[in-house]
């Protein structure tokens, strides 16, 4: 388990992740599309059409009673509740009259301690607080709703943050691509700001992040149950929670884009195509909801439309600077050294704000012989980063490129 609580400067947290939280085919864009180009000309959708997608019976005529009332049971609890048992513990380790410093450092301490809670991270596990306590492990949305709701119930001032985690992609199935995304805490304590995270090796202070309500984090749970029981195999399961996650943020593209997935894997075509198009009148940017229509436009035998989506699709991987980012890693990877540099310099081109991507421009151009240029992608890189731990590897990288060093540097022979 990695933990530790940082000290967060006060900068912007806009309004607008959870690494271990399961988002189906939901993707951060920087390509900006006009949804009426996206949706071909074909119009607006009408508000009576797009509800009758949450307010459809189609999926839950055959499905089984038994996952339908575990579904509405667990639908009927509150995911952030502390109950008796959680009360008596914390209070029991929280000192009333500490000042809200030394309440946070208490309940990390009985939280994370091993003789006594002792939350491990699972990043697997998506868990109520009340669960997550009972079963001491759960993924870092289920840890924040946990550390939310005891740091409320002894008088801390709690707030979720969604963390924009650089898009990775895994493969889960054959079916399935899945998203990782991250989310964490801020407590305020006296006059600073403290973000607290389970899993720090998926956070860094240079990431855009943005303090979110608690019905936001609650929508990102009901999206991860309904995710896995998709998974399994319970569209039906899935469908009730989703339309949960909607009531509670009907503005989230990648929602509709999950509840059009479920549709689409049902069978039910022309759903499917409403779920997705709304998401894309909510973010006409979403790779996976443009990829997602390609694919449902080639089962329901409309090739102009697939072929349509499917450049699209390819247009805003060629223009993601996270995806040349990833390509460029997977290429260096590979001694693949002028793709590598190909794909990092439209990285940056695109976005010049990371300063990972001028870490993978150093450790390229240094495999290619190009120490200078190194070195100065290097010093960008460290401009850059506000995080502690990645500027000393900066540094340290710097210091092997110093002149009494180059002798020591593994270069490759080219034309």
């Amino acid at each position: 388990m990695t933990f530790r609580v940082m000290y967060v400067q006060r900068r912007k947290f806009g309004l607008s992740v959870v690494a271990g939280t399961l988002f189906l085919l939901s993707v951060v864009s920087c390509v900006q599309q006009s949804a009426d180009v996206v949706l071909m000309n074909g119009g607006r959708l009408s508000d009576t059409e797009v509800q009758r997608l949450l307010d459809s019976q189609m999926l839950l005529a055959d499905a089984n009673p038994d996952a339908l009332d575990s579904a509405r049971a667990l639908l009927a609890q509150d995911p952030l509740a502390v109950n008796g048992e959680m009360r008596r513990f914390i209070h029991a380790y929280v000192a009333a009259e500490s000042s809200s410093n030394s309440k946070l450092q208490q309940l990390l301490q009985a939280l994370l301690h091993g003789g006594l809670l002792g939350v491990s991270y699972n990043p697997m596990k998506t868990y109520t607080a009340a669960e997550t306590f009972y079963y001491q492990e759960g993924n870092c949305l289920s840890f924040s709703m946990l550390t939310a709701a005891l740091g409320r119930e002894v008088g801390l001032n709690v707030r979720f943050n969604e963390v924009q985690v650089p898009p990775t992609w895994d493969m889960q199935s054959a079916r399935t691509q899945v998203n990782y995304r991250h989310m964490n805490v801020v407590v305020k304590a006296g006059r600073q700001r403290k973000i607290v995270d389970i899993n720090m090796s998926n956070y860094s202070v240079d990431y855009q992040q943005d303090l979110v309500s608690d019905d936001y984090a609650v929508a990102q749970y009901y999206n991860n149950l309904a995710m896995e029981s998709l998974i399994n195999g319970e569209p039906a399961v899935s469908f009730l929670l989703l339309r949960e996650a909607l009531t509670r943020e009907p503005e989230l593209s990648f929602l509709w884009g999950n509840l059009g997935t479920v549709y689409r894997r049902a069978g039910y075509y022309h759903e499917a195509e409403v779920a997705y198009l709304k998401g894309l009148q909510l973010d006409g940017a979403d790779l996976m909801i443009v990829s997602n229509l390609a694919r449902l436009y080639r089962q329901m035998d409309s090739p102009d439309k697939a072929d349509y989506y499917e450049q699209l699709a390819a247009s805003y991987r060629a223009r993601n600077p996270y995806y040349r980012y990833s390509q460029a890693g997977e290429a260096f990877a590979t001694r693949q050294l002028d793709d590598a540099l190909d794909n990092i310099t439209a990285a940056i081109e695109a976005y010049s704000q990371d300063s990972r991507f001028y870490f993978l421009a150093a450790k390229i151009n240094r495999a290619l012989g190009r120490n200078g240029e190194a070195r100065r992608q290097l010093q960008m890189a460290m401009s850059l980063t506000g995080d502690d731990a990645q500027r000393r590897l900066y540094r340290e990288t710097l210091a092997e490129l110093t002149p009494n060093n180059l002798g020591e540097l593994t270069t490759i022979e080219r034309d």
